[in-house]
């Protein structure tokens, strides 16, 4: 076996062993949450360090945009300050404190209606089914990477295989060692990550400057702008549809969560602002993302005994950056599908809740392992699937932030009907499936349609605004009676 596969097998078994040192959940509470504030956000910005929607995203945008792809991790890190102010200024005490945003205003909107509401267990399957295609996706593109380290063969079967070992190791340590065997993991992530942005540097530092290959943004000076638009609202309102963060901030207690949240916006703010200056780097050497990993398997392949050192270095920590997306999503899937989607047996016990909670995380990872094998034999351009699968979850952001605005005086939250929620779901699947269609059409419609997205959340966001504050209380008794 050679040195650099074997060090990825040990880097693999390296990691479960880790996760799995420590012990077991007795519960479904202490599966999905728990931990310090410090795990929490060294957690949550560990997530935030990726390779597919992450660092190659941001890498090639800076070449294509330039200076102008700074914009990204300034909203990025806004976003997670805006959403610092949310928790601490306007959301209720009582909301802070529930198992998660969403479960807590469906409780809201229930005793504002005077009946059931589909608000949370909707909202909730359409994130959850939408970060189980975001998973199978970064598995599928940062495969693609990692894998030149390990073999120069240009056979599609090393990167399934790469795939899939990733994929199944995740799967065990998740499931079974729940939110603190990925906390215990994060440690181990984050200074490999490290090296590994070293080593990219070194790569792009290195290389000698040759005319540009990477071509001119296309279209026009307006449609570069609405792109750029469109990345930077994207960039912030993830934060608030992000059942991550919703995971973690319920993990760490109402007190501590406007610290969470503006030490992870700071943090990520920082790393994804490295990737994109590595771009701009690269740019003036006129190398691409390819020539990039092409200069780090000649490390990792190379005889030298300090090159292979180095190169195995940066191999294991882009499989940890890898690693630190995957683990975090199933977690919060787990959580946001047991807390708002299924119903409680009480007479069942602990443990009982706690199987079907794993069954639960198998079923998100079979989705995922689908859209996983899906992308491997249909090889598509990472970048326009990445822009159709997200598309169309922007648009419950406003309504997320509405909601929140709304629990503040909860009578008003009436305006939140199942018809409201329905339409909302409607707007996803539509430009959902709209963007399927335009994959194999016309890819850069996706933009547009993202942007759609956001805009119609927004513009229902804001009417729904407007009728609660003219909501008269005869017509709030018609409503809750």
């Amino acid at each position: 076996m050679p040195v650099n596969v074997a060090a990825f097998v040990l880097l693999l078994v390296t990691f479960a062993a880790v996760a799995l040192s420590g012990a077991r959940p007795t519960s479904v509470a202490t599966l999905v949450g728990g931990g310090s504030l410090r795990a929490n956000a060294i957690s949550l910005i560990a997530t935030d360090i990726t390779l597919g929607t992450g660092l190659v995203y941001l890498f090639a945008g800076a070449q294509q945009n330039g200076w102008l792809f700074v914009l990204i991790p300034i909203c990025t890190a806004g976003g997670y300050f805006l959403q610092a102010v949310y928790v601490d200024r306007i959301l209720p005490g009582r909301l802070k404190s529930a198992p998660n945003l969403l479960s807590g205003l469906n409780t809201d909107i229930e005793n504002a209606t005077g009946r059931s509401t589909a608000f949370a267990r909707s909202v909730s399957l359409c994130l959850v089914a939408t970060f189980a295609l975001v998973l199978g996706f970064e598995i599928f593109a940062s495969s693609s990477i990692i894998t030149p380290l390990l073999t120069t063969s240009t056979d599609t079967g090393p990167q399934v295989a790469v795939s899939l070992g990733v994929f199944i190791v995740t799967v065990l340590y998740a499931l079974i060692g729940g939110i603190r065997a990925t906390h215990r993991t994060d440690f181990l992530q984050v200074p490999l990550a490290a090296f590994a942005v070293l080593g990219i540097a070194w790569v792009v530092l290195r290389s000698p400057a040759v005319p540009t290959t990477s071509p001119p943004p296309s279209g026009t000076p307006f449609s570069l702008g609405v792109n750029i638009l469109t990345a930077c609202l994207a960039a912030i309102a993830t934060q608030f549809y992000s059942i991550i963060n919703w995971n973690t901030a319920a993990s760490v207690g109402a007190r501590n969560q406007r610290a969470l949240f503006r030490t992870v916006g700071i943090g990520s703010g920082t790393v994804l602002f490295v990737f994109v200056l590595l771009g701009l780097a690269a740019k003036t050497r006129g190398m691409d993302f390819g020539g990039v990993v092409n200069g780090l398997a000649v490390i990792v392949h190379s005889p030298g005994i300090p090159e292979r050192i180095a190169g195995l270095t940066v191999l294991c920590g882009m499989a940890a950056i890898l690693f630190t997306t995957t683990d975090a999503l199933v977690i919060a899937a787990v959580h946001f599908v047991v807390q708002n989607v299924l119903p409680p047996i009480p007479e069942h016990s602990e443990r009982q809740e706690l199987r079907r909670a794993r069954k639960v995380g198998a079923a998100v990872f079979s989705t995922s392992f689908v859209v996983l094998v899906a992308l491997n034999y249909l090889r598509p351009d990472p970048f326009y699937v990445l822009l159709s699968m997200v598309a169309g979850i922007g648009a419950f952001a406003p309504l997320i932030i509405l909601a929140g605005l709304l629990s503040r005086r909860p009578e008003r939250l009436a305006v939140i009907s199942n018809t409201v929620v329905w339409s909302y779901v409607t707007v996803f699947l539509v430009v959902g499936f709209a963007n399927a269609i335009a994959l194999k059409i016309a890819p850069h419609a996706s933009t547009a349609l993202s942007l759609a997205a956001m805009i119609m959340g927004s513009l229902g966001a804001a009417t729904l605004w407007g009728r609660a504050q003219h909501l008269p209380s005869d017509v709030y008794a018609s409503i809750v009676g």
